[in-house]
């Protein structure tokens, strides 16, 4: 999820903080049917850091800016997430 995607959730839920981390905690606190795994949340933020939650646990993971020539979009969406089942 972007950024602006986590700020806009964060404002519609009155969620006070602005902090990117802490948005994603509390994403991740939210009930879920499968209860034996904890939820992961990933907001990425352009070329700052990805940031991700498991449960409580939070991380940064560096992102290094590539020029455009070297991008080639071709589903449109910007950017894709899997996770596996």
């Amino acid at each position: 999820m972007p950024y602006s995607e986590a700020a806009a959730y964060a404002e519609s839920h009155d969620i006070a903080s602005k902090d990117v981390k802490e948005i994603a905690k509390e994403i991740a606190k939210l009930p879920k049917k499968n209860s034996k795994k904890e939820r992961t949340v990933v907001f990425t933020q352009g070329t700052d850091p990805t940031i991700t939650v498991t449960g409580s646990e939070a991380a940064e993971y560096p992102v290094h800016a590539i020029s455009t020539d070297k991008i080639n979009d071709t589903n449109g969406a910007g950017y894709v997430t899997m996770f596996p089942h």
